[in-house]
């Protein structure tokens, strides 16, 4: 049964300004991270299920990236997390996605959505829409992480539909 989204990765530019915009101005913190050589010897430690090409291929290319970083991931409640990829080569850039089916934005819970508001600000980010009350009863803005990715905040209210499920 699912209990809930575990995380959201993204593959990063600028893993800096992530870790600075999502820790020192979110307040999110760091949980843990992984070079790529302490993935392969977790990997050599415990039994596989099956040795195939590609598990095969997986691991060189974790023996082949050796000691650099791999990822990090930033919890901002129990069990709700982030996963930052570092990147070591080019990646295009990811068109408008509000042109695709598919993905369209992440939203972040707040207890307090004016405290948030005010952190970011001080923080000198602009967020990218005020905050409001939406159709659906919840207070809400808009924000965009470094790498460009556009996310909602929201804090809930008794009369958010997420909550009452009400139509």
């Amino acid at each position: 049964m699912i209990k809930g989204i575990s995380h959201i990765g993204f593959d990063v530019k600028n893993m800096e300004a992530m870790l600075d915009f999502y820790c020192n101005a979110l307040g999110m913190k760091k949980k843990f991270s992984m070079t790529f050589s302490q993935a392969l010897r977790k990997m050599q430690s415990e039994p596989q299920a099956e040795m195939n090409e590609e598990l095969t291929g997986f691991m060189q290319y974790l023996g082949q990236m050796g000691d650099k970083e791999w990822f990090v991931y930033l919890e901002m409640a129990p069990n709700q997390l982030i996963e930052l990829f570092y990147q070591y080569g080019e990646k295009k850039e990811l068109p408008d996605i509000k042109q695709y089916y598919g993905y369209q934005h992440f939203s972040l819970e707040v207890d307090n959505i004016h405290e948030l508001w005010d952190r970011v600000c001080q923080y000198g980010i602009k967020p990218d829409s005020p905050i409001r009350k939406g159709v659906d009863g919840t207070y809400q803005f808009w924000l965009t992480d470094p790498d460009g990715n556009h996310f909602e905040v929201m804090e809930y209210t008794k009369e958010s539909l997420q909550i009452t499920g009400d139509e």
